[in-house]
């Protein structure tokens, strides 16, 4: 992936915006009746994790649609607004595929000389996510307004999506209600939350429960 993205990093939003198509059609299907295993107008909900969340947040902002009007997210170690995040990891980039991203999302993106891209609500609700100063009423208005909607969990030691991009993304006001800062009693990461290999297992499954339980509750 590195390499992919340090070619050609605009593969970040296209393959965002294919996945939100992908969503988009997966939800008609069920919301329609066409699909096997659900009943016409099935309620759906998300539960996103680090970049899903984004996305999800990204999706509901466009509501291609009105599919997405009713829908509830959980967001977990995700929800910050681009410029926080910091995806440099063995696990997801290396840092010159990272700057690259960076770079290009913060600085070029959206304000190409020539219309390099089809400018849509998908558009404009991953342009609004990009700087916390860029439309910050309107996405921060977006976000109270379905607030009761969005509920999530963020790690304290999580570097990759931290708690002030989170605040930057939802406001800070909204995100005090909404979002639950944790830190867990043991060395976890963005990457490996809950780790398998450590001697005091019981404390890994406590905080699995938590979260999930959490979730849980808000989606069912």
């Amino acid at each position: 992936m590195s390499d992919r993205i340090s070619r050609n990093p605009e593969r970040f939003y296209l393959s965002g915006r294919q996945t939100c198509a992908d969503l988009t059609s997966l939800f008609e299907t069920i919301k329609t009746g066409r699909h096997p295993l659900f009943k016409e107008g099935t309620h759906i909900d998300i539960f996103a994790y680090s970049i899903g969340a984004f996305l999800s947040q990204v999706t509901l902002m466009a509501n291609p649609q009105g599919l997405f009007s009713d829908t509830r997210l959980f967001m977990f170690c995700g929800g910050s607004i681009f410029r926080s995040m910091h995806g440099v990891s063995r696990s997801i980039m290396d840092r010159a595929a990272f700057e690259k991203l960076y770079n290009y999302y913060v600085y070029t993106f959206g304000m190409e000389p020539i219309a390099k891209w089809f400018r849509d609500k998908a558009f404009d609700a991953f342009f609004q996510m990009i700087l916390p100063e860029r439309f910050q009423t309107q996405r921060e208005s977006f976000f109270e307004r379905i607030g009761e909607k969005i509920r999530g969990i963020v790690l304290a030691q999580d570097v990759v999506i931290p708690y002030h991009g989170v605040q930057e993304a939802l406001g800070i006001k909204n995100t005090e209600v909404r979002i639950e800062l944790l830190d867990f009693p043991y060395p976890y990461s963005h990457e490996n939350p809950f780790p398998v290999n450590l001697k005091d297992v019981s404390s890994v499954d406590r905080s699995f429960m938590n979260v999930f339980s959490q979730a849980a509750g808000f989606l069912e």
